[in-house]
């Protein structure tokens, strides 16, 4: 039967409180299409920027983290702020106006060409002709150009957003040392207008090219947020939150169950957007019966991400040096949902099968495939076989034996696509 809320009521699959692409809050602005769950670290944030707004200090942060790690959520939550406090807030997404950035090979006409198009998106959020505030190619003109625009904005409160910095340095000539300059420019022209903020996020790909220019940054007073993924405890507040906001049953699981939640977080990493688009797909599956238990949970995974899983497991055999009959063992352990499975539960997915030899064999022949894997795991004498075998697959019981993958088996895979 379908869901219930805390009143009986049947709940439909639009009130699914997950996002399908796990991107609850990934457009600036966006943070109404799905419930965010505060962690302590987006508590003090949020402390800090009301304390930096009502003391009349400038905020300057520079949010890095990996993919989905809750970068755009937290620049969500300071824009939030800033507009409930009358603010003005211009977003500046990269991601959204590369295609307007023109290309060049000199690293200096391409920075030129990025902080064009970031003039131009100011001029068109505050509806100033930009004909009239562009002036000369030369950085202390930029500063200039962008401090009179926002003195035109008579607004004693604006947030300069740059969300997606990364996309720069992906698509275009154009170094972090570069940017950075740039920012750290920019920060100190803001220096003696209280009010005025600036807020970026970068992935973490960067970290380390960003330590280089870091005394740049600190020397234009941006405080650094490293984003980590969430803790154990974290990730069952998140969902147990996600899921109460639409059943109304306080500090209940509903309708997943403890396990379903710890098998979640393996798979996720507790990266915030994984969690989003796994925890969707394993809504959607149990809206028939009412409930989503850990075999529910690890059948539905396989399900959805089957493609992926036909990726990954023939680059572990070929690392590993593994025969096919052990990449159609991974692969069959995988589809048919991967807890507690016998070779007899096993044999009925051959059709499946990525080893397509096993497609025509009779339920005796796979059997004796999948038993012969399972000698050569147990048999492996390569060291890094040997970890990578303990630390994936579980093996136990006699009559009859019985395999399951480890979480962390899950997370490999989804990470290997997203």
């Amino acid at each position: 039967m379908p869901y219930l809320n805390i009143n009986g009521q049947f709940l439909t699959p639009m009130q699914n409180p997950y996002i399908r692409s796990g991107d609850a809050a990934s457009s600036i602005g966006q943070e109404g299409l799905s419930k965010i769950i505060f962690t302590e670290s987006m508590q003090n944030l949020q402390s800090d920027v009301r304390y930096a707004i009502s003391s009349g200090q400038s905020l300057r942060l520079l949010f890095i983290g990996e993919f989905g790690a809750g970068k755009t959520t937290r620049m969500n939550i300071v824009q939030r702020e800033i507009e409930s406090s009358g603010g003005l807030c211009i977003n500046i997404e990269f991601a959204r106006l590369r295609s307007l950035i023109e290309r060049s090979t000199d690293p200096q006409e391409q920075l030129d060409n990025v902080i064009g198009v970031i003039l131009d998106k100011i001029a068109e959020t505050l509806g100033i002709d930009f004909n009239v505030v562009y002036g000369d190619r030369t950085l202390m003109s930029y500063y200039r150009t962008i401090m009179d625009m926002f003195a035109k904005a008579r607004k004693e409160l604006i947030l300069l957003t740059f969300d997606e910095i990364e996309t720069l340095f992906n698509s275009f000539e154009l170094e972090v040392i570069d940017f950075a300059s740039f920012l750290q420019g920019l920060a100190d022209n803001f220096i003696s207008k209280q009010g005025w903020n600036i807020c970026a996020c970068l992935i973490d790909d960067y970290l380390s090219e960003l330590y280089t220019v870091a005394q740049q940054l600190y020397e234009g007073r941006f405080q650094f947020h490293i984003i980590e993924p969430l803790r154990d405890d974290e990730i069952s507040r998140y969902i147990i939150e996600k899921n109460s906001s639409k059943t109304g049953k306080h500090n209940d699981p509903y309708p997943y169950d403890l396990e379903t939640i710890k098998f979640v977080g393996e798979a996720s990493g507790g990266i915030p957007r994984y969690i989003e688009a796994i925890c969707y797909s394993l809504w959607a599956s149990g809206e028939s019966r009412g409930f989503v238990t850990l075999n529910d949970a690890v059948e539905t995974f396989s399900r959805v991400y089957r493609h992926n899983a036909q990726v990954f497991f023939p680059k572990i055999c070929q690392t590993y040096n593994f025969s096919d009959n052990v990449k159609a063992f991974f692969h069959l352990l995988f589809v048919s949902g991967g807890k507690s499975k016998t070779f007899k539960e096993l044999a009925k997915y051959s059709n499946y099968c990525i080893v397509r030899s096993f497609q025509s064999l009779d339920e005796d022949s796979v059997i004796r495939r999948l038993r012969n894997a399972v000698e050569e795991l147990l048999d492996a004498s390569d060291p890094a076989a040997q970890d990578f075998i303990s630390k994936n697959i579980e093996f136990f019981g006699i009559h009859p034996k019985r395999f399951s993958f480890k979480d962390p088996t899950y997370r490999s895979i989804y990470e290997s696509i997203v």
